[in-house]
């Protein structure tokens, strides 16, 4: 049996759905990047004031 080569439709409605995935998956990165960095911060803003505290206490 021979087996039928896909259409130039089927290819670009898979490359089209292809792209899509792969746009989301590059959302969702950059969703957790953001996320990672404002905790970051926020731990790096806690280490300050514990900092300031410490330095308090030792004076």
């Amino acid at each position: 049996m021979e087996q039928k080569s896909p259409s130039l439709k089927d290819c670009l409605v898979t490359y089209v759905a292809n792209i899509t995935a792969l746009q989301q998956k590059v959302e969702a990165v950059r969703h957790s990047q953001e996320a990672a960095r404002r905790q970051l911060l926020a731990l790096q803003e806690k280490c300050r004031s514990l900092r300031l505290q410490l330095d308090r206490q030792q004076a």
